[in-house]
């Protein structure tokens, strides 16, 4: 508990030049697109052991209540090929679906990130994130969730609801169009936060 009120408190009293550190993407951390047809519900999702991380600039522009600061940061890009599904023959579609030979990444940018305290005296966060799939992008504020590992990282969870034909996808159909997948999906992840001393 100590661990995480200092990690807060390093988030709201940032030296004047910003912070720097890394959003990394370990073991512990996931991908997920959760969606469902008119028969089923599904989940494709990605998790790596290999760890991965982009630098990022942590600059404030506001020091009191509702705190905000800009994350310069590269995109973080997951391959589209190593998503698994929990249905059998659900890949291959779900591959062909985000055209994955033409756009073969799914990219997450992390715009900015504000902080303010919640109705019960907690810190509440939001994070601006550009989503970009087949090519396209769309911009979500995405409230998020915090909590501390076993090795003592941070990691930020959050989910965004996506609307695929936004992405100019069309959802698929299957068997003479008696299956259907809606074009309503949710996009899940967990992804570590470090920030440098």
């Amino acid at each position: 508990m100590l661990a995480y009120l200092l990690f807060i408190i390093s988030l709201i009293s940032p030296p004047p030049h910003g912070r720097s550190g890394k959003l990394f993407w370990d073991q512990s951390c996931l991908l997920t697109i959760h969606g469902e047809s008119n028969v089923s519900k599904f989940a494709c999702s990605y998790s790596s052991d290999r760890s991965a991380s982009v630098d990022f600039l942590f600059k404030f522009t506001s020091d009191e209540y509702p705190v905000s600061a800009q994350l310069n940061a590269d995109p973080i890009r997951i391959p589209i090929t190593q998503f698994d599904c929990n249905i059998p023959g659900m890949r291959s579609d779900f591959r062909s679906l985000l055209q994955y030979k033409q756009h073969p990444f799914v990219r997450m940018n992390m715009n900015d990130i504000s902080m303010r305290e919640g109705p019960n005296a907690d810190i509440e966060f939001n994070l601006e994130i550009t989503l970009e799939i087949a090519g396209a992008q769309q911009i979500f504020t995405v409230p998020v969730t915090s909590e501390q590992g076993e090795d003592g990282q941070f990691y930020l969870f959050g989910e965004m609801n996506v609307d695929i034909r936004n992405y100019g996808l069309t959802p698929p159909t299957k068997f003479l169009g008696t299956v259907k997948v809606s074009p309503y999906v949710v996009v899940a992840f967990k992804i570590g936060i470090e920030l440098e001393a």
